[in-house]
């Protein structure tokens, strides 16, 4: 899932995926590259609030979408879900409250939790309701789940000290919750391209093991 502002493109999975593919007999997971902002200007949260339903959407429409016309496999473990910036934090959201559908997600310079950069956002949709707002941010889903078999990416820029400290609290988050996770500070990058091709090769080297390909 991409970053806001941003929308849907595979430019930079492809060539990591060709590459891996060509390294690995031609395999390759299969990629879907859903929306979840719609109009970028505007951030839904990843959650089902006024601003629309993306919970529903990647939960009820993508994902047995893909089940119903992809021959995929079905164990969690060969199920992976990423993101960049905004898409990194919703990965480590979804990641978090669905280890039943994803077994591994992979946040690359994620936001630390829904709404972080934008002031005011607990009473804009929450109603003013502080501790409703929290208990959806990444950290506090992971610390009240249990995980026996989940795996986690989290990759951010060297430079980038806007994300870092968010990355770092979401990576011991998912340590102390018992997720398989590792860290990644990609060596001259920011918030930037440079990051989330670091990020994608460590998440895919995730998925390749995890599928038992490398």
């Amino acid at each position: 899932m991409n970053g806001q502002p941003g929308s849907p493109g595979l430019d930079d999975p492809r060539v990591i995926l060709d590459r891996l593919a060509n390294a690995n007999h031609g395999l390759a997971p299969i990629v879907i590259n859903p929306d979840q902002l719609g109009d970028d200007s505007r951030d839904p949260l990843c959650l089902d609030t006024a601003r629309g339903n993306v919970e529903t959407y990647i939960m009820k429409d993508v994902v047995p979408w893909v089940k119903s016309h992809f021959h995929v496999l079905q164990d969690p473990a060969d199920w992976s879900i990423m993101g960049f910036s905004n898409g990194g934090m919703c990965a480590a959201y979804f990641g978090a409250k669905y280890p039943e559908t994803f077994g591994n997600f992979v946040d690359i310079s994620g936001d630390e939790h829904q709404g972080v950069d934008e002031a005011g956002t607990v009473d804009k949709v929450f109603g003013g309701d502080q501790g409703a707002y929290e208990s959806f941010w990444p950290v506090n889903v992971m610390a009240r789940e249990t995980y026996p078999d989940s795996s986690a990416v989290f990759a951010v820029g060297a430079g980038d000290d806007q994300a870092i400290p968010g990355v770092k609290k979401t990576f011991d988050a998912a340590v102390a919750a018992g997720i398989h996770s590792t860290y990644t500070e990609i060596a001259g990058s920011a918030h930037d391209n440079t990051a989330l091709d670091g990020g994608l090769t460590a998440g895919y080297a995730l998925i390749f093991a995890r599928t038992g390909w490398a």
